[in-house]
């Protein structure tokens, strides 16, 4: 004997009521990450802003000759795998009611990418080095290091995500 339920009992369920609020909740809410807040991009020392120069550094530029120094992109791919369990995690807790899983499994997500593109910069992972002209306009200034875009911290501060919800 099969067991049928009609669209009626399936509507007035309290679980599936439950299930299409926390479906409902997943979709109207993302992430960002990267220089996302206007306050974030605004630099003192350059006549560009850090979402152009993040955006210059992350695929370079051949007419500057700057090469590709990617941080945001490998950081989303190191933790794709991470973030489908914060949002895994966020669906479950949504579907036991939590009101703010959502917004908890995003900012966690959003997070860890965040944090892994820093750490990326900092240890300079995969970086093709400064060029020795770089190096001596740099020094030229006074400024003795020689990490790629690490000078003022500007960029590396201006870094971080935002979780946003659709009105």
């Amino acid at each position: 004997m099969a067991t049928m339920i009609t669209v009626g009992n399936v509507i007035n369920d309290d679980a599936f009521k439950r299930l299409m609020k926390a479906s409902g909740f997943l979709r109207s809410m993302d992430v960002k990450v990267g220089i996302v807040g206007s306050k974030d991009s605004i630099r003192k020392d350059e006549p560009i802003q850090n979402a152009q120069i993040a955006a210059i550094q992350e695929f370079g530029s051949p007419v500057r000759n700057i090469p590709p120094r990617p941080f945001l992109v490998p950081a989303l791919e190191a933790n794709r795998a991470k973030c489908m369990n914060f949002l895994r995690n966020g669906l479950r807790d949504a579907f036991s009611g939590d009101d703010q899983a959502q917004k908890r499994s995003l900012s966690q997500c959003g997070a860890a990418i965040r944090d892994k593109a820093k750490d990326i910069i900092r240890t300079q992972d995969g970086f093709e080095p400064l060029s020795p002209r770089t190096i001596k306009a740099r020094q030229h200034i006074g400024f003795k290091g020689t990490k790629a875009l690490i000078h003022t911290g500007q960029l590396l501060n201006s870094i971080t995500f935002q979780v946003t919800e659709d009105a």
